[in-house]
């Protein structure tokens, strides 16, 4: 089962709104990696939202995660809904290959938002997980000349 503590939705033309939610769910989960790294007393520093300089990465969080005496690196992909059925989100293709290339140092975190734009839980996913409880649809093709 999927850790519940508390996705953005990518859409082919997302509103302003929608925008905005990936926005702040992505914050709320920053903001959830800094006080982790205090706590730990890890720089934070090690902490990178790493979408607000690179939107196209596979990724929103790089973070880390103390493995006994050493970090591991920790990657973070943030969706944000205002559904709990968790409908209308996308994952990339990439998004898919970098996470079967870290199975053990990636996760989704699902945000999900009520109807007054607070959130009301968010649920991590690993990729297995993720395969396990829905199905991946394909939608777009990119065109190559021949």
């Amino acid at each position: 089962m999927p850790n519940t503590t508390g996705p953005t939705s990518r859409v082919a033309s997302p509103t302003l709104a929608d925008k905005e939610l990936g926005r702040l769910g992505e914050q709320e989960v920053y903001n959830q990696e800094l006080e982790y790294v205090r706590r730990l007393g890890i720089a934070e520093t090690e902490v990178e939202w790493v979408s607000q300089s690179d939107p196209s990465s596979t990724y929103d969080i790089k973070s880390v995660r103390k493995v006994g005496d050493q970090k591991r690196d920790h990657f973070i992909e943030v969706k944000s809904t205002k559904v709990a059925e968790f409908t209308n989100i996308y994952i990339s293709a990439n998004q898919i290959r970098f996470f079967e290339g870290h199975r053990e140092d990636a996760v989704f975190k699902f945000v999900t938002f009520g109807s007054d734009r607070r959130i009301t839980k968010i649920t991590d996913f690993s990729l297995e997980q993720l395969l396990s409880i829905f199905e991946l649809l394909p939608m777009e093709y990119k065109l190559l000349p021949k």
